[in-house]
């Protein structure tokens, strides 16, 4: 009997019996580790990757551990790479490299997109909020979910209403004065402003005290919204009275009203940022830690896990945190010379 030379084993090969892995053992890590680089934000890579927000920041919290360092640090407009995140950046981007040779080696194109199904998400919001969200909202969907068909539906209220004769919208855009409603996901958080007309000495301030408004008179929207109830509270408790000749629902007219009429009125800053910067208004900060304005995103239970309401949710999560970053719902020196 004639023996065959053993031939030699690659280097690879002779020390599988010695291989543990580690930090490499759940590859999903990795893919969430680099799609969060690419994006700097945590709310805009769960939507690419079709993932929960938490089922995310797990993920990544769990390869920092794994890793022993933190790997991203929060910025004004989302993360951006520690130092140990970017020195490991290059070998991760090189790991999914090989994979994906790997996958396609048998057969299967991971970076092959999935034919969209088409899936129709109505989205109700403020007027002066879809003039912020829904551009960027509409190029994240265009981009990253075309299947996804949006049907908008503009409110002028605070709190997003049914169309008559047409389904409850899936997903809700509204203010919320003072506190947000069960269920809600907020968005953002705001303080309240008094608007007052251009050389106005009581919005000249940086910042007012509740009892400022005693007796003035003010536009304010009718007793069933948010905002007035919440105010009105506040008014009662510190036995502030104000003047009230006109009432009115649209943000449009109430700023109309304190233009050519020197009315003041309390709104969100964002709504009169316009204004203020062409100098035909000014704002002062309200100090009344109580009444909070909040951007909150409302959804039915029957349709929270549907992919179309995770992905556009997440989506505007990440438009709205990226306006925070911009200074958008704060601003210290509003209309000030």
């Amino acid at each position: 009997m004639s023996f065959r030379p053993r031939a030699p084993m690659s280097e690879v090969v002779d020390r599988l019996h010695e291989m543990s892995f580690g930090v490499t053992a759940n590859l999903h890590k990795w893919h969430a580790f680099v799609a969060v680089t690419e994006l700097g934000n945590l709310t805009r890579a769960a939507s690419l990757l079709d993932l929960d927000q938490s089922v995310l920041s797990r993920r990544i919290n769990s390869l920092e551990r794994d890793c022993n360092a933190r790997l991203f640090v929060r910025n004004g407009r989302g993360v951006a790479l520690s130092e140990a995140g970017a020195r490991i950046l290059p070998h991760a981007r090189q790991l999914l490299r090989h994979v994906i040779e790997l996958e396609q080696a048998v057969g299967r194109d991971p970076v092959r997109p999935a034919t969209p199904r088409s899936e129709e998400i109505g989205l109700a919001l403020p007027l002066a909020l879809s003039v912020l969200l829904l551009q960027p909202l509409v190029q994240h969907v265009r981009r990253y979910h075309p299947g996804i068909r949006l049907k908008v539906m503009d409110e002028t209220s605070e709190s997003a209403a049914a169309v008559p004769g047409q389904a409850q919208p899936a997903l809700s855009v509204a203010y919320r004065w003072g506190g947000a409603h069960a269920g809600d996901r907020v968005l953002a958080r705001m303080q309240p402003y008094v608007v007052g007309p251009r050389g106005d000495a009581l919005t000249r301030q940086a910042s007012i005290p509740l009892g400022a408004l005693h007796r003035r008179p003010l536009a304010l929207p009718g007793v069933r919204s948010g905002m007035r109830m919440a105010l009105d509270r506040l008014l009662r408790r510190d036995g502030v009275e104000v003047q009230l000749p006109v009432e009115a629902e649209a943000a449009v007219t109430l700023k109309r009203l304190v233009e050519r009429h020197g009315l003041h009125t309390i709104l969100p800053l964002h709504v009169v940022m316009a204004e203020i910067r062409d100098g035909r208004l000014q704002a002062a900060r309200l100090d009344v830690a109580e009444m909070p304005c909040l951007i909150s995103l409302a959804c039915p239970d029957a349709i929270a896990s549907k992919p179309a309401a995770i992905h556009v949710g997440n989506a505007l999560a990440g438009i709205v945190e990226d306006l925070a970053g911009q200074g958008m719902w704060q601003w210290e020196s509003a209309g000030k010379p």
